[in-house]
């Protein structure tokens, strides 16, 4: 079975509840990992979320001396164009492996919902810089950097994020606003015309349909910033967890971790002779 169509199918067992094409929530066919170091356009794990209406540029404002009002052909023309190679996962990865130990909710992901790939586009470094962070230099330790897409979800919003000043702003952190995806124009799945890249951190932090950038003296308030994506103590459940929301720390970096690909889950192998194994970092 080609990729699209195990991802599609995936999303029907899924969510059957939902017309075909409305909506693609789907992890990568486990078997390809191993045979790309790069993941393939169609190979990869797909996650819109909301209703998207697809946006021209990028508005930057906030606790910024200046606010700008970014075009698509500014973002690629005005500042030097960066090349990062990066793996995104989902926070969520594994949830099936997890429920195991210990009930939890959420897509029920396998080890799959990760893939790899190269992105290009300006720094977000050099985008705040241009709007006058240096300014701020000495403050921002204290400062967030929000980023909202034009896909509405939670709350009427757009769906939103927000990461610490000091990671944006690091030189070595290689936060790009990306324009294309394995040298083609990213694709509309992927969150055409821009979206953010934070290698190291979750996937939800890299917003998809870029419209807005925010400079915060504080995190995002944004539903996917303060009521998901969080660690909690091994005693909260869902009966007491809205007593929680506001102590437990949103999740940012993704802890190194590996899992075998083939042979799969429950597989059954025979004892004579040599049997491939296949992992993922």
């Amino acid at each position: 079975m080609d990729n699209r169509r195990f991802l599609e199918s995936q999303n029907r067992s899924l969510f059957p509840h939902l017309g075909v094409g409305s909506f693609m929530l789907a992890e990568t066919n486990p078997d390809l990992f191993g045979t790309e170091f790069v993941c393939l356009l169609e190979c990869y794990t797909l996650s819109p979320i909301g209703s998207i209406h697809l946006g021209t540029g990028v508005t930057v404002t906030g606790l910024v001396p200046l606010d700008l009002k970014l075009t698509m052909y500014q973002l690629e023309h005005d500042f030097p164009q960066a090349t990062v190679m990066a793996t995104l996962m989902c926070a969520g990865n594994r949830r099936t492996e997890m429920s195991k130990i210990k009930k939890v909710r959420g897509v029920p992901w396998g080890h799959a919902a990760i893939s790899n790939a190269i992105w290009k586009g300006p720094r977000l470094q050099d985008v705040l810089l241009a709007a006058g962070v240096h300014r701020l230099e000495s403050i921002w330790d204290t400062l967030h950097v929000e980023f909202e897409g034009v896909d509405i979800c939670k709350d009427n919003r757009g769906y939103g994020s927000s990461i610490p000043m000091v990671k944006a702003m690091d030189p070595k952190g290689d936060t790009i606003l990306a324009l294309q995806m394995n040298g083609h124009q990213l694709p509309r799945d992927h969150g055409y015309p821009v979206r953010v890249i934070v290698p190291g951190y979750i996937g939800a932090r890299s917003v998809k349909w870029l419209q807005t950038i925010r400079i915060l003296s504080h995190e995002s308030t944004n539903y996917f910033q303060v009521k998901d994506y969080k660690l909690f103590p091994p005693h909260v459940d869902w009966d007491v967890v809205d007593n929680w929301w506001d102590k437990a720390p949103p999740i940012q970096e993704m802890s190194v971790q590996a899992a075998i690909c083939q042979p799969a889950d429950g597989e059954a192998i025979s004892p004579v002779g040599n049997t491939p194994l296949k992992d993922t970092p």
